[in-house]
């Protein structure tokens, strides 16, 4: 359980169940808690609002989300969905789930108006999700400068709700954070090298990153066209597949997503059940090397022994499940693929961010930033 982050008091009438923990609380498992009419998304809605008003910018000061939506409208869009679901009308397995979306973190763009929803976020509405904050990240998806993960002008600097001021990875930290504190039940994070899988693996969340195109990246503030993506963050491998078979699909505003492969899923959440969920016959290969490359700041600089050591534990585990274990499975050339692929998109993404920020800019309703300098400045 993350520090400091306690049950609630003793349930009294009119208060949330004291059954149900948010904090371990999966989508599935409220869908269930909403469906027997145990919960309803209003009540959902206000006990993740009093969440986040309690270890947000208060107590443990987690700062994982900047901006909260308005109270009085996201209790009003729950009530319209409790009230769809007492008629049998049920938008999809998201119908009342509050979740948290995410920002650039940047005062440039504070008076800006944006178009309408990113396309993700149009697709998870449409599915009866709510979203009911804006999480912090490293500010501008970590290309702001040499700030620390997590750290954004607007939301301040992101702390793990696991470890007192531990490194909460980046740049989607405050997705990972909130998940992890409960402050909601899934969030969306935004990936372009480990921006996704970094905080989820130091929050654990269950995180996936999507392939180029199979999730639309209209309307979300790029860094470059050649490796953005999003991806679901959740409590369960369930829920993360829940949220990306949401999300995923053409869209006619990002040329990634067109066309789209016609043998795409109906639904994800099938390969989280068996036969698919199994490790019998599966075979892995164990890089040791690359693990511990001293480069891109997310691996370990050392063989540290708590990482090697539960690292190993879990590669025992997959083995006695029925994977066939490569270890080490070592590629000769790492150390020079490395190097060269840092500096070839440390060059592409310079000049596409230029590129794709200018085009994000022009589509703005309303701004007071029209290109990378006046952004800088």
């Amino acid at each position: 359980m993350p520090i400091g982050l306690q049950g609630r008091s003793k349930e009294s009438p009119g208060q949330f169940p004291q059954q149900i923990d948010l904090l371990s609380a999966t989508i599935r498992d409220l869908q269930g808690h909403l469906a027997s009419g145990l919960i309803t998304s209003v009540q959902l809605v206000n006990e993740y609002l009093k969440r986040i008003e309690a270890n947000n910018q208060s107590g443990l000061e987690l700062r994982a989300v900047i901006d909260v939506a308005p109270a009085e409208n996201v209790v009003q869009i729950a009530h319209r969905l409790d009230q769809m679901r007492a008629k049998g009308c049920i938008l999809g397995k998201l119908h009342g789930i509050p979740l948290d979306g995410t920002t650039a973190g940047s005062y440039a763009f504070v008076d800006s108006v944006v178009p309408g929803d990113a396309s993700s976020v149009a697709r998870l509405r449409a599915r009866g999700a709510i979203i009911i904050g804006k999480a912090n990240l490293s500010e501008l998806a970590d290309f702001k400068g040499d700030a620390p993960s997590g750290w954004s002008a607007r939301g301040g600097q992101t702390q793990s709700a696991y470890v007192s001021g531990g490194n909460p990875g980046g740049s989607s930290s405050g997705s990972a954070v909130g998940l992890s504190a409960g402050f909601a039940a899934g969030a969306i994070g935004t990936e372009t090298d480990g921006s996704l899988l970094s905080p989820c693996a130091k929050a654990a969340a269950y995180g996936l990153k999507a392939t180029v195109g199979l999730i639309s990246r209209a309307g979300v503030i790029p860094l470059t066209r050649t490796a953005d993506t999003l991806g679901p963050i959740a409590g369960s491998s369930y829920d993360a597949a829940l949220l990306l078979g949401a999300m995923a699909g053409r869209d006619e505003n990002d040329p990634a997503t067109q066309p789209a492969p016609s043998n795409l899923p109906d639904d994800y959440t099938q390969f989280t059940m068996p036969s698919h969920a199994s490790f019998s016959g599966k075979r892995l290969g164990v890089p040791r090397d690359m693990v511990y490359l001293p480069c891109g700041g997310f691996n370990v600089p050392s063989r540290a022994k708590e990482v090697e050591d539960a690292m190993n534990d879990a590669i025992a585990k997959m083995e006695s499940l029925g994977a066939i274990i490569e270890d080490p499975a070592d590629i000769a050339s790492i150390q020079l693929w490395a190097t060269c692929e840092a500096e070839a998109t440390d060059t592409i993404w310079r000049t596409e961010f230029k590129e794709e920020i200018a085009r994000y800019l022009a589509s703005m309703v309303r701004t007071d930033v029209y290109t990378l300098q006046d952004i800088i400045e």
